[in-house]
């Protein structure tokens, strides 16, 4: 069919193709900003949980105190403008929740509710509760060397019941359910580690007398030589 336009000159706009120009190039600017700012709360929230299994929770505070103000006053308002910049900041996200669930654990002996850490998505929520039972592993591993059979016990029955309560999401391939299947394993390391505490410790009954109100048997005094 032939056209029905005479003038060669299309009406393309120079203009709008400028605009377009540089509001991608602002776009990229702000998504170089958000990864570099993303990676400054990732490095804090590593910190943090270091700090955290040496004991130092008050420093670990600080740096968790310090990586909201990030996101709240420089993430969180890019990705609300550009949404399709979150796959840019989840893994950091991910990781500050891990070190805030770690950090709660300890202090409170409490698990945050998503309601608590309002920045995140609950896909992230879920990622920074799966990746803390990784936490608690090594923390149990610390414990269990002071002989704290207590705590190691805590970590284990906690672990059991956040597979517990994933057994009953319909997971897709995807990283929640990577997350998953390692924490499966961390369910079994943690058995393993309580099933061994407890057999040195009834070990150690049998084997020293006053652990089972015993008394020393005598010992043997040597004939004096006539």
């Amino acid at each position: 069919m032939k056209s029905s336009v005479t003038s060669t000159d299309v009406d393309f706009d120079s203009d709008d193709m400028s605009f377009i120009r540089t509001q991608m190039a602002l776009d990229d600017e702000k998504r170089e900003s958000l990864i570099k700012r993303s990676r400054d709360v990732l490095k804090l929230s590593k910190m943090s949980i270091s700090m955290c299994l040496r004991g130092d929770t008050q420093n670990a505070q600080k740096n968790l105190d310090e990586c909201l103000t990030i996101l709240k006053q420089e993430l969180i308002p890019v990705v609300a403008e550009i949404p399709a910049l979150r796959s840019s900041v989840a893994f950091c996200l991910e990781e500050w929740a891990e070190a805030k669930i770690l950090h709660s654990f300890l202090m409170h002996n409490r698990i945050p509710r998503l309601g608590d850490l309002e920045v995140l998505t609950y896909e992230e929520y879920l990622g920074g509760l799966l990746d803390f039972t990784g936490e608690l592993n090594r923390y149990a591993v610390l414990q269990a060397t002071a002989r704290h059979e207590t705590d190691v016990k805590r970590c284990q029955d906690l672990c059991t019941r956040v597979q517990e309560e994933m057994m009953q999401f319909d997971l897709r391939n995807s990283n929640i359910r990577r997350k998953y299947d390692t924490l499966k394993y961390t369910v079994k390391k943690l058995d393993a580690l309580v099933y061994e505490l407890s057999l040195a410790r009834q070990l150690g009954r049998v084997m020293d007398p006053s652990a089972t109100g015993q008394d020393d048997p005598p010992k043997e005094v040597p004939e004096e030589q006539g």
